[in-house]
């Protein structure tokens, strides 16, 4: 009879962490087990290090196999490297284990064996259960109650965790690694309370610091408490053997916190205002939870962050569904880029992402606030739109059909009264627009532009203003042909023509930047091409010397750029013109030597009567240009310094390198240099003609102007970053 032998082969920590990979998640459930924690710290290290040097020697390695080991690992273990595990009989002996599985269950068995419940009057009376009974009591509990009484402990666990981790780590652990890895985290936090009963400290990478005096603990037994004292003396284990549930009352954490947060602060934006409880022992609650540490009783900007584990799995618990989106969304509102980081961290974009893909309607208005706060970040907007990119129609992708449709919806209705999910609505789709930029979407194009043109007929500023600016950056990101935008485009040009004459300095700013798409920035090769540009830009040309807003001339400046551009070697050559004028001023004998010059031009390139009109306006543009070197708004200063140093620089090929400097300094004297304009050029008529004689010998080269990047978006990102602050702002005068 032979007999089995089993043996053990040891292996190497570091081997193991080899072969399974850097995103690994490990529990070490045994005596010891911090041994491995620290062992785990160094060879990861060790394992990055072999990684770099091997990358140094072969950057291809870098990609297939980069040095994330120290970062990306995760390990549980279940006590320090010199303690030993706790044995108790009313708990499993895998308790480590079962904490990070199973934690319901050992909630509920390390519950019954304390003896100082919060709800009792008098403790002494408090007899635990048998180990019978409690064995019975999870097999007898429905699974609604325990998905109910789970999901209200799992939202103190989340809260903990978000106030004891690091931003970075909460994601980590509770968000980017998926549910299986959050599970465990989860029963981490509750396995060091319930460990640390028996001397055992368990520990893990990344560090998650003891929460065991965190003050939610009290809530956690309290909810158990209250559980406790409504469970019958005998389970019975046949008929309906749930009949015990009916009646049943919890105490509810994630309802009350709800009560307190959209009820007692003056509907979220007063300033913060003694609260009233609401439901079984909510003043008691409110109190542990209430305070400094969980965000006080508002939940305005970053103090309504401390409570977002909270809104967010209530957000995903039906009964509390509609609440607690109106509580996400007010969260959301009153935060700065870097509070949204945070927030991002903490869970609001994929709470966010799975209740878009609900499709609820009654959801539909938070929806559209909750979004247009989101997209103030990249990552929000790569998880809502990134399937447009490659989706064969843009319309037909879910996230971007729901705004659509949203949009359409408001528009249409005769008796809307709010600006304010308008507004939302068009600074999505436009932020969409801009994400999938490069693309072809002629359902989408015509869609969206039909509805700015209601917008900007809209009697409500702030609607002018975002239909406008939804029309730039469909404009400027979506490839679209002639066809896509020909009904539009003459109802929507005068549309915002008339916004121009607007006395709201952001109505004028908006409608310019607008206006601005319409103008492509590629050089043609006849000037004739470009003669709706500047009839465009002569239309607005005048603000440029009577508006006194710097944000609308910075959009002026921008916009004559556009046209300079597209006006190609012709804007060359009436630069060479502006530089004659400038010449004269100074050698005004040199006239007959730059008349005749001139007159050479005009026999070697055909002009007419038509051309010579567009040159005149270009030539105004560059007048304009040149006038706002000296403006008295720094960033309008600059851009057009900026943009008259590019437009220059085109120049240079054609004249004498030793004499460019020179005659650029004469033409354009730098204004805080009183002796620029006196700089003395030797014949400098002679030089300026040179210039001139190799720009025609050159007409048809391939000397064109030179590309420049002109694509700003800053208008369209200071607007989205400041639109829900405005409406956040002009709610609460509203209501005050």
């Amino acid at each position: 009879m032979s007999q089995l032998t089993i043996r053990y082969i040891p292996i190497l920590l570091f081997d193991v962490l080899t072969w399974s990979g850097s995103s690994t998640c490990y529990v070490w459930d045994c005596q010891h087990a911090g041994r491995f924690i620290r062992v785990a710290l160094a060879d990861a290290q060790e394992i990055d290090s072999q990684l770099r040097a091997a990358a140094k020697q072969n950057p291809a390695h870098a990609v297939l196999h980069p040095a994330v080991y120290a970062k990306r690992q995760i390990h549980f273990a279940a006590c320090g490297a010199h303690e030993l595990l706790p044995r108790n009989p009313g708990l499993p002996d895998d308790l480590f284990t079962a904490c990070l599985t199973t934690p319901l269950r050992i909630a509920l068995l390390y519950h019954n064996l304390q003896t100082f419940p919060l709800t009792t009057g008098d403790a002494g009376k408090y007899v635990q259960k048998s180990h019978g009974y409690m064995a019975a009591l999870l097999d007898l509990m429905s699974p609604e109650l325990q998905a109910r009484l789970w999901s209200e402990l799992e939202a103190i666990l989340h809260t903990i965790a978000w106030q004891t981790l690091d931003g970075p780590t909460y994601q980590m652990l509770f968000g980017s690694s998926g549910d299986v890895v959050s599970n465990l985290a989860g029963g981490f936090l509750l396995s060091q309370r319930v460990m640390g009963s028996y001397r055992a400290t368990p520990e893990s990478i990344p560090t998650i610091p003891s929460s065991t005096s965190h003050a939610l603990w009290t809530t956690w037994d309290l909810i158990l408490d209250n559980l406790f004292e409504q469970l019958p003396k005998y389970l019975d284990t046949e008929g309906d053997v749930t009949a015990w549930e009916k009646g049943l009352k919890l105490v509810s954490f994630m309802d009350d916190q709800l009560a307190s947060i959209l009820e007692s602060d003056r509907p979220l934006f007063a300033a913060d205002a003694p609260r009233i409880g609401r439901g079984l022992h909510s003043g008691y609650m409110n109190g542990i939870v209430g305070g400094d540490g969980i965000g006080g009783s508002g939940i305005r900007g970053a103090k309504g962050l401390s409570r977002l584990p909270i809104i967010c799995k209530a957000a995903l618990t039906p009964e509390f569904r509609l609440r607690a989106c109106t509580a996400l969304d007010a969260c959301l509102r009153g935060l700065d880029v870097v509070s949204l980081t945070h927030a991002i961290q903490g869970g609001a974009l994929d709470v966010g992402a799975q209740l878009l893909a609900l499709e609820d309607d009654t959801l539909a208005p938070m929806m559209i606030s909750i979004w247009s706060s989101l997209v103030r970040h990249n990552i929000c907007v790569a998880s809502l739109a990134a399937s447009g990119r490659t989706a064969e129609r843009l319309t037909s992708v879910p996230s971007v059909r729901f705004f659509l449709d949203s949009l359409e919806r408001l528009m249409n209705d005769d008796e809307r009264h709010s600006k304010q999910p308008i507004t939302q609505t068009a600074a999505v789709l436009a932020t969409i627009a801009n994400y999938v930029a490069g693309r072809q979407a002629p359902r989408f194009v015509k869609r969206t532009l039909t509805l700015s043109q209601k917008m900007l007929d809209s009697d409500q500023s702030l609607v002018n203003q975002w239909g406008a600016l939804l029309v730039a950056e469909v404009l400027a990101s979506i490839n679209h042909s002639e066809e896509d935008v020909r009904i539009e485009t003459a109802a929507l040009q005068q549309q915002l023509l008339r916004m121009v004459d607007s006395p709201s300095v952001e109505d004028r700013a908006t409608a310019i930047y607008a206006l601005s798409r319409w103008i492509e920035p590629i050089a043609k090769p006849d000037i004739l091409a470009v003669k709706v540009n500047l009839e465009l830009a002569a239309k607005v040309i005048g603000h440029a010397r009577t508006d006194g807003a710097g944000l609308v001339r910075k959009e002026i400046e921008r916009l004559l750029q556009r046209v300079l551009i597209a006006g190609g070697r012709w804007t060359k050559l009436v630069l060479w013109l502006y530089i004659v004028d400038r010449t004269l001023i100074q050698e005004p004998t040199a006239r007959p030597l730059l008349d005749n010059a001139v007159k050479q031009i005009k026999s070697h390139i055909e002009i007419g009567d038509e051309r010579k009109a567009c040159l005149i306006q270009i030539y105004e543009i560059i007048r304009t240009c040149d006038t706002f070197r000296t403006d008295p708004n720094v960033k309008v200063r600059n851009l057009a310094r900026d943009n008259l140093k590019w437009l220059l620089e085109s120049l240079r090929p054609y004249a004498d390198e030793a004499v460019y400097d020179g005659i650029v300094k004469m033409a354009f004297p730098t204004p805080t240099r009183k002796d620029d304009s006196a700089i003395a050029v030797e014949d400098l008529a002679q030089k300026v003609k040179y210039i001139g004689d190799r720009l025609v010998d050159d007409w048809y080269g391939t000397k064109t102007l030179q590309s420049r990047k002109t694509e700003s978006n800053e208008l369209f990102a200071q607007s989205k970053l400041a639109l829900q602050a405005y409406l956040a702002v002009s709610h609460t005068a509203y209501l005050t």
